[in-house]
């Protein structure tokens, strides 16, 4: 075997290994972070929002925490919530709360929580 092929199936089987401990984590890990935002209080003003695979983060009154959302597609409007939400917008979610209210120019929203 040449050398260029053994660096290959190094590089593949490293990423793989990455990759596995990545998800594995995040399996374990999800149930926390679920428990901790259906226990959690939001109330303010959004101030910075963040979107990726790992789910949405917002920030709320330039506070420097990052709260991670949880919620299910709306299809009163046809949106998710990251894709609804933008800075600015006034937040609301009581402990244990089924859902994420959000008020947009006077107007009421509401984004329904990921069940456990």
């Amino acid at each position: 075997m040449n050398k260029s092929k053994r660096i290959r199936i190094w590089i593949f089987t490293v990423t793989g290994i990455v990759a596995l401990t990545f998800t594995v984590w995040n399996m374990f890990r999800y149930p926390y972070q679920l428990q901790r935002f259906h226990d959690k209080e939001l109330n303010g003003i959004v101030t910075y929002i963040y979107s990726s695979s790992g789910g949405t983060r917002i920030s709320i009154n330039n506070e420097s925490e990052k709260h991670l959302i949880f919620t299910e597609y709306n299809d009163n409007i046809g949106s998710f919530f990251y894709n609804y939400v933008s800075i600015g917008d006034s937040i609301y979610k009581a402990p244990n709360d089924k859902y994420v209210h959000i008020f947009k120019q006077k107007k009421e929203f509401l984004f329904k929580t990921t069940i456990k």
